[in-house]
């Protein structure tokens, strides 16, 4: 099988489970939680990236969604890591509640299949329906479906 192109989005990880007590937290998990495609070190930037960029503007985008994300200059890849949390975790100055955390870490190649992927995913999660069998999915395999199905990430 080939090696995807560093502009292809791929799965990193799954925490089914998630617990945070708030967005920079539920950030640093899932950023140790990609870090285990590449190194320790990574987790540590990735993680401080994404929460610098939280800091400028919130990426709750609400229906218990938050999609925070980080572009580093020096990743050599697209690496997605998706969290699920069984209860709300308070997000942003305006604490939404949110359950479902993509994080993106995106490659400066990699600004034009960042926004087709930014799009296909915010348009599969307006849908409540599609965003509840997310959270309702019964294990990683499930997970991993519901990415494949609706966004070709493997």
């Amino acid at each position: 099988m080939a090696e995807p192109s560093p502009t292809q989005p791929r799965l990193g990880g799954i925490l089914h489970g998630l617990q945070a007590a708030d967005s920079y937290d539920a950030i640093e998990q899932l950023a140790h939680l990609l870090s285990g495609s590449l190194n320790a070190s990574d987790a540590i930037r990735i993680s401080a990236a994404a929460i610098a960029r939280e800091s400028l503007a919130c990426t709750s985008i609400g229906k218990q969604t938050a999609l925070p994300h980080a572009r580093l200059p020096s990743m050599d890849r697209f690496l997605v890591g998706l969290g699920l949390s069984a209860t709300p975790i308070p997000w942003g100055p305006e604490q939404a509640p949110v359950r479902i955390v993509i994080l993106s870490v995106v490659p400066s190649a990699a600004n034009l299949a960042y926004l087709g992927f930014m799009k296909n995913l915010m348009q599969a999660l307006k849908d409540e329906r599609i965003a509840r069998c997310l959270l309702e999915a019964d294990g990683e395999a499930a997970v991993r479906d519901w990415l494949w199905g609706r966004l070709q990430i493997k």
